[in-house]
C-alpha cells in the first residue's frame, strides 16, 4: 500500500513492486487532508484483509535560523512532520490490534536526537517524532505492536541535494561521517524491513540511528586517519 503527493515516482515504484511479483495499491494524496489517514487503512485493510505494518515516512524540511521561521513554514512542517504522523497512527490502531503483530515505524532524523542551527523547525519535528514513538510504543505495547523510529543522517535524496550544492560542500559534510559516504535509501529500507519482521518483535520504543557514525562523535571533530 503505497501514497504519495508525487505520482510519476509513485507509479514508478509501484511498478518496480508488480515486477516483483507482489501485489500493490498506489494512491496519490497528501497525507495531511482529513480524510486520507481513514482512506489509506481502510483500502488495505478492504483489499489485502488487514493491516501489519505502517511506515510514517512523509517529511519535509524548512531551512532558516530561528529568528526568520514564519508561521507558513512553522505550520507546513508541524502538520506534514508531526500531526500527519499522529492521525496516521489513530488511524492504524485497531486494524493492528487485530493483526496480533503490529508494527509502527516512522522516520525520524539525526535532527530529531541533536541540534542543527539552520534547521529549527525540523529538529523540534524530529524531536516531537521520537518522542511520539517512545510514548505510543509505552501505551500500545500490551496489544503486540511495536512502534519503532529509525533517525537517518545524510541520505542520497531529493531533500538532500540542496544541501549540498557543490561538490565542496560534500566534502566537507563527509568528513564528519566516519563510514566515508552519503546514505543511500537502500541503507534505510533494510533497516525499516528488519524492525517490520519477526526478529524485531521485542524492539519497541527505539530510535535506531542510521548515519554511517556521524553522531558517535559527539565534539564533531574529524578523522584522524
Amino acid at each position: 500500500m503505497l501514497c504519495d503527493l508525487d505520482a510519476r515516482e509513485l507509479h514508478a515504484t509501484a511498478s518496480a513492486i508488480v515486477y516483483g511479483g507482489a501485489p500493490v495499491i498506489a494512491l496519490t494524496c497528501d497525507v495531511c487532508s482529513a480524510d486520507a489517514p481513514e482512506r489509506l487503512v481502510r483500502a488495505a485493510v478492504e483489499r489485502f484483509g488487514g493491516l501489519d505494518i505502517v511506515i510514517n515516512n512523509a517529511g519535509v524540511v524548512e531551512v532558516g535560523y530561528v529568528h526568520t521561521v514564519t508561521a507558513d513554514e512553522y505550520h507546513r512542517v508541524m502538520e506534514v512532520d508531526v500531526h500527519a504522523v499522529i492521525r496516521m497512527t489513530q488511524a492504524a490502531i485497531e486494524p493492528l490490534k487485530a493483526s496480533g503483530r503490529g508494527r509502527i515505524i516512522n522516520l525520524g532524523s539525526v535532527d530529531g536526537v541533536r541540534g542543527s542551527a539552520p534547521l529549527p523547525l525540523y529538529c523540534a519535528a524530529k524531536h516531537a517524532v521520537v518522542g511520539l514513538t517512545r510514548a505510543t510504543a509505552l501505551q500500545l505495547g500490551r496489544h503486540g505492536i511495536t512502534v519503532n523510529a529509525i533517525c537517518p543522517g545524510p541520505i542520497e535524496t531529493d531533500m538532500l541535494k540542496p544541501n549540498l550544492p557543490t561538490l565542496e560542500a560534500k566534502r566537507r559534510l563527509l568528513r564528519h561521517v566516519p563510514a566515508g559516504r552519503l546514505g543511500t535509501p537502500n541503507d534505510v529500507a533494510g533497516v525499516a524491513s528488519f524492525l517490520a519482521g519477526d526478529d524485531a518483535a521485542f524492539v519497541n520504543g527505539h530510535a535506531l540511528i542510521v548515519d554511517g557514525g556521524m553522531t558517535a562523535d559527539a565534539l564533531g571533530s574529524e578523522s584522524l586517519t
